[in-house]
């Protein structure tokens, strides 16, 4: 039986989309179908209206698809996309008991990845560790088992590498950008996202962005690097305007930050 959305911890405004999107796949590949989870924002109790991606994880029994199944959750999408504007904020991709537990072989597999509303080219169905990491700790279960129940093979040390990958190929690739930092999108996803990389690698555990962003601020000693925090977190709640002077004021010194964190988090954790 289809899991009461409502006392899930959904979003009222998202219980229809999620109905619908539960009730599609199990009519459209019985077959296939073991659950459908959200991680993300929602799953770490940070959702915010027309900010937060929704994140999913659709779970099915095998795994290996054929043509015909991959037409037919296209077609869920699609009908999805028609009929609910929060779709255009669903961001996820298919997976298998196999792919949780570690036990497919990636190699011979395809499965559609959904990217903001639109399905984009086939991949394997195994998802990054920080998404296994939510799901198994935090997953909310839209339909099927609940999360805990699913046999899903994380290590830590799989966050630690996806930790020093971030830090190091993704945000020393960024730091070396100033001008990303003139956007302001950008200054929130930079700063909160390295608060939550900082506080993830000193805890072992992962909140939302924004929690990680006040807990941080919370021990930060230095002035300077308190006042890109309270910015980057005016940002993301849309409070008032800018603490900062000018805009290139800001933007280098959002690039320091980024400079910084990297060297703190590489002499702390020996990366």
């Amino acid at each position: 039986m289809m899991a009461n959305l409502k006392k899930t911890g959904i979003p009222a405004e998202l219980i229809p989309l999620m109905d619908d999107f539960a009730r599609l796949l199990r009519e459209r590949v019985p077959h296939l179908f073991h659950g459908l989870y959200l991680q993300g924002s929602i799953a770490l109790g940070g959702y915010q209206s027309m900010k937060s991606d929704i994140d999913f994880i659709a779970v099915l029994n095998q795994p290996v698809l054929s043509e015909d199944d991959i037409a037919s959750i296209h077609a869920v999408h699609e009908e999805l996309r028609m009929k609910h504007p929060f779709h255009l904020a669903a961001e996820g991709l298919y997976t298998s008991l196999a792919h949780l537990s570690k036990t497919a072989a990636a190699d011979i597999e395809s499965f559609p990845k959904l990217f903001h509303g639109g399905t984009r080219a086939l991949q394997s169905g195994t998802i990054d560790a920080t998404s296994a990491w939510i799901l198994k700790h935090h997953g909310v279960a839209v339909a099927g088992p609940e999360s805990s129940a699913l046999e899903i093979t994380v290590e830590w040390d799989e966050i630690r590498s996806q930790m020093d990958y971030n830090l190091n190929v993704y945000w020393a690739n960024k730091a070396e950008r100033a001008e990303l930092f003139m956007d302001e999108e950008w200054i929130e996803f930079a700063v909160l996202t390295l608060a939550r990389i900082v506080h993830t690698l000193e805890h072992r555990d992962i909140l939302t962005k924004l929690d990680a962003g006040y807990l941080v601020l919370e021990k930060q000693p230095n002035e300077r690097r308190q006042r890109v925090i309270r910015e980057a977190i005016r940002i993301r709640e849309g409070t008032g305007g800018s603490i900062y002077g000018t805009e290139l004021e800001r933007a280098l010194d959002v690039q320091r930050f980024v400079r910084q964190v990297i060297a703190e988090c590489n002499a702390a954790y020996r990366f």
